[in-house]
Formats: structure tokens, C-alpha cells, sequence
């Protein structure tokens, strides 16, 4: 039996109603390590925005090295891992899962494409035609 790759998918969501909060990017990486480094950077990055209390708790929770540790090894086992962030204009909650994901392949050589193959490939949508269909440069 052939098992799809695994992947590991990072999300971030935002509850609340300031105009200040700007959408993260979301992730998908092969790594469980590097999930874990997108959640603790995006974090880091909101940190400048909080009050003191908020602000000391997210520190004290960045330099707790055993938990990375743990949250690494508890991806590699399949469960997923999250933290939320109570702030005075909203709740922060980043989450990352296990996935599996089918490889992409180039349908005229049957290999699988190439980072700046991928790159290339664009949506399109006519006005009003629904959802957008992907668009696969020509063979």
C-alpha cells in the first residue's frame, strides 16, 4: 500500500473586530520543526502590539525550549498542536496539523514540476464565472 507524503499545515485566526489586526500568512512545510518556528515567529511578531501582562506571558512562553521540543515530537506522532492568544482587540489562534498531500506533477511529462514550474501557474476567473479554475501552462 503506498502512503501519501505528509506535510504539516499552519494556520492562524483571528476573532474581533479592530482594523489593526493584518492577516497572516498560513504555511505548509515538510518539517514539523519549521511549523513549530512559524507559529513561535508570528507570535514574536504581534508581541510589540500587546499590553505589559500579554506581553510578558508570550515571552515566558518563546523561551519555554522544552515545549518546542515537545510540540515537535507530538507533530511527528500525528497530533496537532495550537496556541491562542487572548489580546485587547481579539483572539490569535494559531494552529499546524498533519496532512497528507498528493505531489504535484506535471501532466505533460508525467515528473513532478519544478519550485519555479509551480511558480508559473496562475488562477483565472471571468467575472461572475464562480470558482477559479487553475489555469496549467500549455504542453
Amino acid at each position: 500500500m503506498t502512503t501519501l507524503p505528509r506535510a504539516f499545515w499552519g494556520h492562524v485566526d483571528f476573532v474581533g473586530d479592530s482594523p489593526l489586526a493584518e492577516p497572516l500568512n498560513n504555511l505548509t512545510t515538510t518539517a514539523p520543526g519549521t511549523a513549530v518556528n512559524w507559529v513561535r515567529e508570528s507570535v514574536r511578531q504581534l508581541s510589540p502590539t500587546l499590553d505589559r501582562e500579554t506581553f510578558h506571558y508570550v515571552w515566558g512562553w518563546l523561551g519555554d525550549h522544552r515545549a518546542v521540543n515537545a510540540a515537535v515530537l507530538s507533530l511527528r506522532r500525528g497530533t496537532p498542536y495550537g496556541f491562542a492568544l487572548e489580546t485587547s482587540i481579539g483572539l490569535w489562534t494559531w494552529s499546524v496539523r498533519p496532512v497528507s498531500v498528493l505531489p504535484a506533477i506535471d501532466t505533460c511529462s508525467k515528473r513532478p514540476w519544478t519550485e519555479g514550474e509551480l511558480s508559473v501557474l496562475t488562477w483565472s476567473s471571468p467575472a461572475g464565472s464562480g470558482p477559479l479554475p487553475l489555469t496549467f501552462p500549455e504542453c
